[in-house]
């Protein structure tokens, strides 16, 4: 077909085979000071976690430790521990172009999720429930 770049329709087909994924599995980690994650599997090297999302992963590793997994679906699944609620309009006070605001009561926080959230999630889900998983908690030690 003329004119189809097959790298792109490649892409495209891998991002709707995860999307299709209920849980999804990223491993965030510290690079020049900022919290990042990479998941090559849709394109993402060293993305930045911001505005709010970087001290939710601080406060995850103040908990939890330097070193954690998280699992994360938009649906509920055994051992979850962290919820994440999308926030409307109404509340928010200021304006985005792009991403989604989530508010997490478990650490009473609010923070943004850039629009690489649509690699895993067709449209943001109202929920993002998530597990974190430490080298402890999958018997490595």
């Amino acid at each position: 077909m003329k004119g189809l770049n097959p790298l792109s329709t490649l892409g495209e087909k891998v991002r709707n085979m995860r999307r299709n994924n209920k849980l999804y599995v990223i491993e965030p980690y510290r690079y020049s000071g900022m919290w990042v994650f990479d998941d090559p599997d849709v394109g993402l090297i060293k993305e930045a976690f911001v505005a709010g999302a970087d001290t939710l992963m601080d406060r995850i590793e103040d908990e939890y430790g330097e070193n954690f997994t998280l699992i994360f679906s938009d649906s509920q699944f055994p051992n979850w521990s962290v919820n994440l609620k999308k926030m409307t309009w109404a509340n928010l006070n200021n304006t985005i172009d792009s991403g989604t605001y989530y508010y997490v009561p478990r650490y009473k926080l609010k923070a943004w999720l850039c629009d690489a959230l649509s690699l895993y999630f067709k449209r943001p889900p109202k929920n993002i429930y998530a597990q974190v998983v430490t080298p402890s908690i999958k018997g490595d030690e």
